[in-house]
């Protein structure tokens, strides 16, 4: 998460292109590829920390499901993609910045393999 700036809300009725940048726009600012175990084979997971209101619904209209949750506390709100057709759906419309760390490189350049 290198820019923490709060992204700005995306317009769920804009078309598919327009909705892909905002997209990558609030990756880019709350939005962090997640690793749970670095041995296994494509289980990589997408993270949203604090999103606008407006991702989940400029996310379904890509296609791509996620779920919404929040901590304990309810203090802070996640968006988590983690199934893997929209996990692959996400990075070929989406197109967020890759990391350029192993192992995780090499697990988010796998869903572009396949």
């Amino acid at each position: 998460m290198a820019d923490r700036r709060r992204p700005k809300a995306c317009r769920p009725s804009a078309d598919a292109e327009e909705i892909a940048v905002c997209i990558r726009d609030i990756f880019k600012s709350v939005g962090e590829f997640f690793d749970p175990d670095p041995h296994a084979e494509r289980n990589l997971l997408i993270i949203f920390r604090n999103p606008p209101d407006c991702l989940v619904s400029c996310l379904e209209r890509l296609g791509i499901e996620a779920l919404e949750t929040t901590d304990e506390k309810g203090s802070t709100r996640y968006v988590v993609i983690y199934d893997e057709r929209s996990i692959e759906l996400f990075l070929k419309i989406v197109k967020p910045p890759i990391p350029d760390v192993e192992p995780l490189y090499r697990k988010v350049r796998s869903y572009y393999d396949s």
